[in-house]
This record gives structure tokens, sequence and C-alpha cells, in this order.
């Protein structure tokens, strides 16, 4: 995500802001948590706010 950012920024002259770059990398963690890692699956409404205690 940070580097479709930049290259969005160097090539298209696009600013991307930084709360929507993380927030597309927290969509991406979980997406990639709730399928491949052995932990429980982590809720959607915590993992927004990334409450980590929560999350584990």
């Amino acid at each position: 995500m940070i580097r479709c950012a930049r290259n969005d920024m160097v090539f298209n002259n696009n600013f991307v802001p930084i709360s929507k770059s993380v927030e597309l990398i927290k969509d991406d963690a979980f997406l990639w948590i709730s399928t491949r890692s052995n932990l429980k699956a982590p809720n959607w409404e915590n993992w927004k706010v990334f409450d980590i205690i929560d999350l584990m």
C-alpha cells in the first residue's frame, strides 16, 4: 500500500492522504490474518479501532 501511494504520487501526481494509506494497510492486514493465521479470527469492529488487547 505504501508503494502504491508513492507510485500514484510520482506517476499520476495524485496525493493519497496518510489516513487513507493506513486504512488500506489495516484492510489488507485484516484479510491476511483472518485467512492465513492460526490465531482466532479477529473481529472487524475491534480491528478498525485497532485495540490490540482485544485482538489477542
